[in-house]
């Protein structure tokens, strides 16, 4: 979220970029009546104050209409992120807009008002003589110009980058295998809680007559019970040192993701078997102390050597645990967050109890019917203990990637505002040059100038602008992509290719800004434009 709050203020510097370029191409318009107004005797805060008021004016206008816009944003990232939770809705936050409408109406006064400004303090007999002869700004203004162009175009090129860079990454994330098979699973959630489970045994108890229930449901192929689904990222964690290699300092233990299984879990869930065996009736028992490691684990702890009778342990009490197998990595399809330890260990769930499971079948009723069964069953056992949370393991993953997807939606719009920004200030600077030069344009095409020169010769001075602020957009796009790398190592963003095409798109989008106006300076009268000043 920091990462989107910080592209939102790209676009912020680029509709600041936008006013002021577009400031400055109506204060020059208006030089000439500025330097008459000083003649006559208007002071420089009289002059500030016509273009201050006419700022906030414009800001407050502007401010009024993103209200609306607010609302209905926030009524769309409800609908997005709550689609089946009727009532649960985001409300635009008071506070939060006051802030936003403060900064958009203090942007809009000051760079608003800046030219105006700078224009106030021109000489008045050198502006009135430049606008006889049919000049309006300076060399200072046109570089100025050219700076806050090449500025949009950098900030437009960085936007586009960097959500081109996430929606591609979340889109091989998305289509990565997960590791277990998610379709045709059913999971349901299970808190115990009461006074009949104040020890481990009582768990143990319920859990071990709560699994030999649910083997009679019909329908029902596999079934397992465990800590939490592997949608999210698994619930349990904590740091391990291996038997035989040197114990780190305490600071830099490693950690290990931890999630107690029943016999049956992996045959469930579809983790593949790479080493050894998984968990059997025996293991059930608090002794001897067995473990099931990932292939992640397993070959950097052990490289080159059989894993299968290794052992760990937690530094505390180093109680140790022998790895008995050895399954494919588990990752978590609906979190993007840091929780992509690759270290996962699997025990079983009589060495730790929680308070809490989950309950997957393999079956292929619908939730609806498996629901109803498994409330039946638990209420036989237990009727103070709800049953939640019934779907399916894909509807799961579905709900945990249209949250990621959404700040991939807000991403998008946050560069398609950015790119329509961009090529709305280059098409009204370009505009104006276009009309300041008319006179010049018509002499050129009297002494024979082609339409297609006076055309190349607009549209090379655009391309130049834009092409020097691609380059440094270029280069500020690897610098956000090696950031976005670093806030979201799980989301593969190095994608070369990519960045080529949103420069594409950025370079033909500012073009076409310039072609506009250029073409319109081909179709200039001669005689007309000769009597233009």
């Amino acid at each position: 979220m920091w990462f989107t709050f910080g592209l939102a203020g790209f676009v912020l510097l680029i509709a600041c970029a936008n006013i002021a370029n577009l400031q400055l191409v109506r204060t020059a318009a208006r030089s000439r009546e500025l330097a008459v107004r000083a003649a006559l005797g208007a002071g420089r805060w009289r002059l500030l104050r016509q273009s201050l008021t006419e700022s906030i004016v414009i800001a407050l206008i502007g401010g009024l209409l993103s209200l609306g816009l607010a609302l209905w944003g926030v009524k769309f990232i409800s609908n997005q992120m709550f689609p089946n939770l009727p009532g649960a809705e985001v409300e635009l936050d008071l506070k939060v807009f006051a802030f936003a409408f403060g900064v958009s109406l203090l942007t809009g006064v000051l760079f608003g008002t800046l030219p105006a400004f700078f224009a106030s303090r021109a000489d008045i007999n050198q502006a009135v003589r430049e606008n006889a002869r049919g000049t309006t700004a300076g060399r200072s203004q046109h570089r100025l110009r050219h700076v806050l162009i090449v500025g949009e175009v950098a900030f437009a090129m960085i936007l586009l980058a960097a959500a081109g860079l996430f929606l591609r990454g979340l889109q091989r994330f998305i289509s990565t295998d997960p590791g277990w098979k998610v379709d045709g699973l059913v999971t349901a959630q299970l808190s115990v809680r009461g006074e009949k489970y104040t020890k481990n045994a009582h768990y143990i108890a319920f859990y071990s007559e709560l699994e030999n229930r649910l083997k009679t449901l019909p329908g029902v192929e596999h079934i397992a019970l465990s800590d939490s689904p592997p949608v999210y990222g698994f619930n349990s964690s904590d740091s391990f040192i291996v038997e035989g290699q040197p114990e780190p300092p305490p600071d830099q233990y490693s950690e290990v993701f931890i999630e107690p299984v029943t016999t049956d879990y992996f045959t469930t869930y579809g983790v593949q078997l790479l080493r050894g065996r998984t968990f059997n009736s025996g293991d059930m028992r608090e002794r001897p102390l067995v473990v099931i490691v990932n292939e992640s684990m397993a070959q950097h702890f052990w490289p080159n050597q059989n894993p299968i009778g290794q052992r760990i342990s937690n530094p505390r009490d180093k109680d140790w645990q022998e790895v008995v197998g050895v399954v494919r990595e588990i990752k978590f399809p609906g979190s993007l967050g840091d929780s992509y330890t690759h270290y996962q260990t699997f025990v079983p769930l009589p060495q730790w109890v929680p308070g809490s499971i989950t309950i997957a079948l393999r079956t292929k009723q619908s939730p609806e019917a498996v629901a109803n069964s498994l409330r039946s069953l638990v209420a036989g056992l237990d009727p103070s203990l709800p049953v939640f949370r019934v779907r399916t393991a894909r509807s799961a993953v579905d709900l945990g990637i249209g949250s990621i997807s959404l700040l991939g939606k807000l991403l998008g719009a946050f560069a398609a505002l950015g790119l329509v920004l961009a090529a709305i200030g280059i098409y009204g600077v370009i505009s104006y040059v276009v009309v300041q030069r008319t006179g010049e344009f018509g002499i050129r095409m009297a002494l024979g100038a082609r339409g297609r020169d006076v055309q190349w010769l607009v549209l090379r001075r655009g391309a130049v602008v834009i092409l020097i602020g691609a380059i440094i957009g270029a280069a500020g796009s690897y610098a956000v992509g090696k950031l976005l790398i670093s806030l979201i190592p799980s989301l593969p963003t190095r994608d070369p290719i990519t960045l080529v095409i949103m420069g594409f798109v950025l370079i033909v989008v500012a073009l076409v800004a310039c072609y506009l106006p250029a073409r319109r300076a081909t179709k200039v009268d001669p005689l007309v434009a000769l009597r233009y000043e």
